[in-house]
């Protein structure tokens, strides 16, 4: 079970008869959505606040390449972001690609004219079907990691991470979410510690993920990378 499908029945145990709507988008129309009034609340990446808004930090997620089995990088403990420079990526024409395309476009500091991201017509599904068949590497979340996917290896990219946060307006909340952003603090910070209790994140230093093709951190994020 997910992470927000955890959060939202905890949540539904506590306040029973409240009334819950969701609605996914990219974080600048999440963030949008908050200060228009339209949403209470936006769980949002790398999102910064805006004026009039605050942020509740809810957990950090490490990013991992995704690559080929005999990708020449699958004997690397962890990638850095100079070993990529002139790698194919490949993302999804979903939000979530778009979302992919300018944090690599960040990371990688490159012009952009020299990037290589090809954004493709696909499910994430398929595109990591594209990956295992050598179409090219890419970048993604804890949750394809935990399952694994056949004919495609995972490393953690060095000092990569994806915060998440819940975006609101600032001052004094209605109860009801005020409950649900405590809620959503202890699950994450229950979820951090498990981690750590299964050496997927070292204590001392949590940016240094363990990952194979099989065992990865926990999948809980709404909008997961790729």
């Amino acid at each position: 079970m997910g992470f927000l499908a955890e959060l939202f029945g905890a949540f539904r145990r506590d306040r029973p008869g409240t009334r819950l709507r969701f609605s996914e988008a990219s974080t600048p129309d999440l963030i949008a959505a908050v200060r228009r009034g339209q949403l209470d609340i936006g769980v949002v990446a790398e999102g910064s606040p805006g004026q009039g808004n605050a942020i509740t930090h809810l957990w950090e997620e490490p990013i991992y390449l995704a690559m080929p089995e005999d990708d020449p990088l699958a004997d690397q403990k962890a990638i850095r972001w100079c070993d990529l420079r002139d790698r194919h990526f490949v993302v999804t024409d979903l939000v979530t690609g778009d979302f992919a395309k300018a944090y690599l476009e960040r990371q990688l500091k490159a012009p952009r004219s020299a990037l290589r991201v090809e954004q493709l017509s696909v499910t994430r599904e398929s595109l990591m079907q594209i990956v295992a068949h050598g179409g090219g590497v890419t970048i993604a979340g804890s949750a394809h990691v935990r399952v694994g996917l056949s004919g495609v290896t995972f490393r953690p990219i060095e000092n990569a991470m994806l915060r998440y946060g819940a975006v609101h307006s600032r001052g004094t909340l209605h109860r009801d979410l005020e409950h649900l952003l405590t809620l959503s603090k202890s699950f994450s910070e229950n979820d951090q510690a498990r981690f750590v209790r299964q050496r997927l994140i070292r204590p001392a230093l949590r940016r240094e993920v363990r990952a194979d093709r099989y065992r990865g951190a926990r999948g809980r994020t709404p909008d997961r990378l790729q």
